[in-house]
């Protein structure tokens, strides 16, 4: 598995994804999710990028050269050097690490190269797939938000499980 930005080639794969209900039951975006969507949505990624407020990338399987899911940092606070971790994966390809190597990568990066101090992963608490993910790649739970959120799909009110990982020399929990 390599990470690589997102290409109009990965429409229909993105459409595919998000179109799955044990995606989009975690990962906000319209039900149902379409081509024009997946395109905006690319070119939103693209947007992140250029603004300095998110970096996102493709999972591409190494040997079909195919998508699997994404990954990213977004909410990207250069003042604060805080930024928040999220990841969806296509049911074809889970149970093969790709979520955790993805996230491991991305974490590192975000926590070297690009300068941040801490990142945040918020989970729901029945997400138990995305909990392993998030120990895993080398979070740490650190609080518990009940009613943190509400859905905007169904004004479902959601509670999050809070991880943290820090860059190296700043312990998780501590004010960066």
């Amino acid at each position: 598995m390599h990470l690589r930005p997102y290409e109009m080639r990965d429409i229909a794969a993105i459409v595919a994804g998000f179109g799955d209900e044990s995606v989009t039951r975690w990962f906000p975006v319209p039900i149902p999710f379409d081509r024009a969507q997946a395109t905006s949505y690319i070119r939103d990624c693209r947007a992140g990028w250029q603004h300095g407020v998110q970096a996102t990338f493709a999972m591409i399987e190494g040997a079909s050269d195919q998508l699997v899911g994404g990954v990213d940092v977004d909410e990207i606070d250069h003042r604060t050097g805080a930024g928040d971790v999220g990841y969806w994966l296509a049911v074809d390809a889970r149970g093969n690490g790709y979520a955790t190597a993805a996230v491991e990568l991305v974490s590192s990066w975000a926590l070297g190269v690009l300068g941040l101090r801490r990142l945040t992963l918020l989970v729901e608490p029945p997400n138990v797939a995305s909990i392993a993910v998030a120990a895993r790649a080398g979070f740490v739970r650190d609080a518990e938000l009940p009613a943190h959120d509400t859905d905007w799909r169904d004004g479902r009110v959601r509670d999050f499980i809070r991880f943290g990982r820090d860059s190296p020399g700043d312990p998780v929990g501590e004010p960066g």
